[in-house]
């Protein structure tokens, strides 16, 4: 493997990380800090979500990454 994805299947390189904007933490691996503490991660996206969730009785998560979508929502 290449530099940049070396820690990404280790689950001993995971970070705990307050995400931006948000009023949760994340544990994701060090090349995806950026995305989640450096910025406020899809934005629009979680806003819409965020206010249908409220209303919503079940959130299917299909997405393959760190949850952040179905935290979004155990949150609302």
């Amino acid at each position: 493997m290449t530099a940049p994805f070396n820690h990404d299947y280790s689950l001993q390189s995971l970070q705990k990380i307050r995400v931006t904007g948000h009023e949760f933490d994340l544990y994701v691996t060090p090349r995806f800090v950026p995305h989640y503490s450096g910025i406020d991660y899809e934005a629009v996206t979680a806003f819409i979500i965020r206010r249908r969730a409220k209303k919503a009785h079940a959130f299917i998560d299909v997405g393959a990454h760190y949850g952040f979508f179905s935290v979004l929502v155990g949150h609302s």
